[in-house]
């Protein structure tokens, strides 16, 4: 068994059905569009899919979708939601950010243990020369935290990139909007280019991912918050995900590389990945251990569950008092697998 194997053990989830094709020559991926499939074909039940929209429903989502086999099994939209709705999916974002340092280290143009000074010249200077890249993607930097200050900043990553620190690096956990933002200038530095167009070139073009927008400030790509998606295309880059990494027969982004990202990164914080929510420890104690999240403000949330095979997305936008219990609908998830 594979790590990921032995988490779903551990979670009493067999590697059964569709959940065993991870990496199956066979495995289907959407070419333009998507393909669709019945609950019976891809071995979920009804019943089981009703639970989920109903608990979809009734906590305000606008767009639901369940994949399972790289195939769309049940699709939901409310209110004025529709396939091209392009949601805010806010800290979302922060995944796509820690995809864009994954290929950075597959290219050999950083490493995790890389310090960030390499990146930020500034740094050197004090005690922030200790912070490592790996620091950032894990939210243990021990920077500043003035975030309101931040957002109303006509340059974000300018006021991020100048904060000092307030623990030493790799001490204290803090989930910290200003030390992630310092990502940007390190993607940026290391790719020769903004991470937005990074990412298109690396991830959105290859997965086909089209309907989507980010967030800058003073040109730069902002990388905690600011993506806009449609559902479908959020669906792309989780079945990536679950594929850790490989796209239509094609190892766009190392395996080990989505293996660690997903699960815990650090003893301050079991439940965090790199730039993920994490189930390893069994903090979500109904679902899986494998179970790994991008997950933004308002409830807007993208679910991998490898050992299922499937992807779950939830979004909403901009919606005030409607999130939802990730823990209860990654169980509802498993629930409704019948194989």
């Amino acid at each position: 068994m594979n790590r990921r194997e032995l988490l779903a053990a551990a979670a009493g989830t067999m590697i059964v059905g569709t959940g065993m094709r991870a990496h199956a020559a066979d495995a289907v991926f959407p070419g333009k569009d998507w393909e669709t499939a019945t609950p019976a074909a891809q071995n979920l039940t009804e019943p089981g899919l009703q639970a989920i929209h109903d608990l979809m429903q009734q906590t305000g989502t606008k767009a639901g979708l369940v994949v399972r086999g790289g195939k769309v099994v049940s699709e939901w939209f409310w209110e004025d939601a529709n396939a091209l709705t392009r949601f805010p999916v806010y800290s979302c974002t922060k995944s796509f950010a820690s995809v864009a340092c994954g290929f950075l280290e597959a290219e050999g143009k950083l490493k995790l243990d890389q310090p960030a000074a390499d990146f930020i010249p500034a740094w050197k200077e004090d005690d922030r020369k200790a912070v490592l890249v790996r620091h950032l993607l894990t939210m243990s930097s021990g920077q500043s935290k003035d975030e309101q200050t931040m957002y109303a900043s006509n340059d974000k990553i300018g006021f991020a990139l100048a904060q000092k620190l307030q623990a030493p690096p790799g001490t204290k956990w803090d989930y910290n909007n200003v030390g992630c933002c310092a990502l940007s200038a390190v993607i940026a530095k290391a790719a020769g280019e903004e991470m937005s167009a990074y990412l298109r070139r690396k991830l959105y073009v290859p997965l086909g991912i089209s309907q989507y927008s980010h967030e800058e400030s003073s040109g730069h790509t902002v990388p905690y918050t600011g993506l806009e998606i449609t559902a479908r295309d959020m669906a792309r880059f989780g079945l990536f995900l679950r594929h850790e990494g490989r796209w239509k027969g094609k190892q766009l982004l190392p395996a080990s590389y989505v293996q660690a990202a997903s699960n815990s990164s650090q003893e301050l914080n079991k439940g965090y990945g790199y730039l993920f929510w994490v189930n390893t420890a069994g903090a979500y104690k109904d679902s899986p251990h494998d179970m790994f999240l991008a997950r933004g403000a308002y409830g807007n949330e993208l679910m991998m569950i490898p050992s299922r095979d499937l992807v779950v997305v939830r979004l909403l936008g901009t919606k005030p008092n409607s999130g939802i219990d990730v823990n209860k609908l990654g169980a509802l998830a498993v629930a409704a697998c019948s194989a």
